[in-house]
């Protein structure tokens, strides 16, 4: 498995795969996936994502390293999950009932042995793309010669996004004041909230977890419940729906531009390449 990494509930980073620390081999055990689903009159019914289990098994060249993998994966089982991320891009959120060293070597070196459930039965990466607004001061190099009375401006080219396939992406909008009842079209549909949002602030609309949210937070951090602001229309698949996922392809965006947009979306992903 190419650069697999434990990252604790605390942050710290556990290589798993690195010749001079730790070697897991392929990893073939958490390259998989999991639906959860029910079986109706001719077809599967309430499929959604759900988490499996798995075994692991990772040679550590140094004990102390072997003995703070186990002590993290020990205090993230009742504390915040930790998160392997393979090839510095997948990521999976994990916790692990079960851990052991199953061989200590003459070389100093010692393997671990972990059960880990995947908690969220596919691999997820998240990608952005910035939006700029209209109103960014001019490049000084757009100036004209010979002391013109004006300017070039700085203009904005129409934008897109492309969204790998096969899944929706669910989304997380954030709109950076000062912004008026801040509107933004991507791919047919209309992500709109009836609010302001003050210089210096910004509201941050997040589909990604399974409770959606919307707050407006300060310049100083200070955070505002929203989600009345944010359009539903008549729930997805309207063309008015904040919450929107993000279909596959290349999607137009516009908006009027007198505010900066920040676009996230999650991309998830069955087995490992």
């Amino acid at each position: 498995m190419r650069d697999a990494v434990y990252i604790s509930g605390d942050g710290a980073e556990h290589q798993l795969d690195d010749p001079s620390i730790a070697l897991i081999g392929t990893g073939d055990a958490v390259r998989g996936w999991s639906w959860s689903y029910s079986v109706g009159a001719d077809d599967l019914e309430s499929v959604h994502r759900a988490p499996y289990e798995a075994s692991l098994s990772v040679t550590m060249a140094d004990r102390a390293a072997a003995d703070a993998l186990l002590a993290a994966l020990d205090a993230d089982l009742s504390g915040k999950p930790g998160v392997i991320r393979v090839g510095g891009t997948w990521s999976q959120r994990v916790r692990a009932p079960k851990g052991e060293v199953s061989a200590v070597h003459l070389d100093g070196s010692a393997t671990v042995d972990v059960t880990v459930v995947l908690l969220d039965g596919a691999w997820w990466r998240i990608e952005s793309q910035e939006l700029l607004p209209k109103s960014i001061a001019p490049d000084p190099d757009l100036n004209l010669p010979a002391d013109m009375p004006y300017d070039l401006g700085a203009t904005q080219r129409a934008a897109s996004v492309e969204v790998p396939g096969p899944h929706p992406c669910p989304v997380r909008l954030t709109v950076w004041g000062q912004a008026v009842r801040p509107r933004v079209t991507i791919g047919g549909n209309v992500y709109a909230f009836d609010v302001t949002v003050p210089t210096g602030s910004r509201l941050v609309a997040d589909a990604m977890s399974a409770r959606k949210t919307i707050k407006l937070i300060s310049e100083y951090g200070d955070e505002v419940d929203a989600f009345s602001s944010g359009v539903r229309s008549t729930g997805g698949g309207r063309g008015s729906y904040c919450f929107e996922p993000l279909p596959p392809g290349l999607l137009d965006v516009s908006y009027d531009g007198t505010f900066g947009v920040t676009l996230e979306y999650l991309v998830t992903k069955g087995g490992l390449p």
